[in-house]
């Protein structure tokens, strides 16, 4: 939530510095979103490291081509479906492209410091290079393009993802944590947040799945619950009944709500202030769902990467998966 600086810079020096994060400063950078129009006084003011707004959000992707291009990062701009029909000189799958084309076709990235952040890890920084035109050609699945822009520097993959959570801005949000869903404290779901159903074996299988836990004083957790109903049959015949959802609790003694926008719990975001997002990854879309005080979700930005396969699709359910 923006708010306007009513308050004297120095006021924001002394308490950077009780907090131990050194000099003081506010970010240079506000994310692609800022237009050039705006007045320093409506810039967001966050303290030093903090976990910065979700209008700073990327997602960085890790390209592990070993050929002429090398292994790389990546920040992805934008992708374009493309008609099937269209020419597109299959010997041409790469080129660089100039900054003014690249902002013609909708980048958006600025020239600041892309930090990616990893679970158990610091920020690791990397600088925006070249801009690249991707295009995907054949193999069966959809023909798309993508403009993307190579970043520059070591970032190892420790702790990291070949699909990163990063932030682009001037400060590194040292202060700001991601936590997987596989390094927090376990929690079991509370009672009555999964729906009960009589399930009598051997007609009826009862099968649940829990993933993530404690992040500080908050709960997140992606509950998968099924119901099968087994036969003589093949077991792609069998039938189901699946109950889904992510779910979190700011604090103790809070309820939990459910976040409508999250699908495949990929982790956290926290810093002192305690849970600040919640991230989830699907279909090659990554969503923030930013968590206020109250603990209601606010703010919700998706990152698309890439279109999906024909053969890809969300299969919430603990039954046997007999799709494409």
């Amino acid at each position: 939530m923006r708010r306007k600086m009513d308050r004297p810079v120095l006021l924001g020096s002394v308490v950077a510095l009780i907090l131990g994060c050194g000099p003081a400063g506010l970010p240079s950078g506000h994310g692609p979103a800022i237009q050039s129009s705006r007045r320093a006084s409506d810039a967001p003011v966050e303290p030093q490291g903090q976990c910065p707004s979700l209008e700073r959000a990327r997602v960085a992707t890790f390209d592990y081509d070993e050929g002429s291009k090398g292994r790389r990062w990546l920040l992805p701009e934008l992708v374009v479906d493309v008609d099937l029909y269209k020419g597109i000189p299959e010997q041409d799958p790469e080129q660089t492209l100039d900054e003014t084309d690249a902002r013609t076709r909708g980048a958006t990235s600025t020239n600041e410091p892309v930090w990616i952040l990893g679970d158990g890890v610091p920020p690791c920084r990397m600088s925006p290079g070249p801009f690249l035109l991707l295009r995907q050609l054949g193999g069966g699945g959809p023909r798309y393009e993508r403009v993307a822009r190579v970043l520059d520097g070591a970032c190892p993959m420790q702790g990291r993802s070949d699909r990163a959570v990063a932030f682009q801005q001037a400060d590194p949000p040292s202060r700001c944590r991601l936590h997987r869903p596989a390094a927090m404290a376990e929690r079991a779901p509370p009672d009555g947040i999964i729906p009960e159903k009589p399930c009598e074996p051997p007609g009826c299988e009862y099968k649940k799945l829990v993933k993530g836990g404690s992040v500080g004083r908050s709960t997140v957790l992606e509950l998968t619950a099924t119901w099968l109903y087994p036969t003589e049959e093949h077991e792609c015949s069998w039938a189901h009944d699946d109950f889904y959802g992510t779910f979190v609790q700011s604090t103790p003694g809070m309820p939990f709500v459910k976040l409508k926008d999250v699908w495949g719990l990929f982790g956290a975001l926290a810093d002192e202030r305690g849970l600040r997002a919640v991230i989830g990854d699907s279909m090659w879309i990554m969503s923030f769902v930013s968590i206020g005080p109250s603990g209601q979700p606010e703010k919700v930005l998706q990152v698309r990467t890439q279109p999906a396969h024909d053969e890809e699709q969300l299969w919430n359910s603990l039954a046997p998966y007999c799709g494409p």
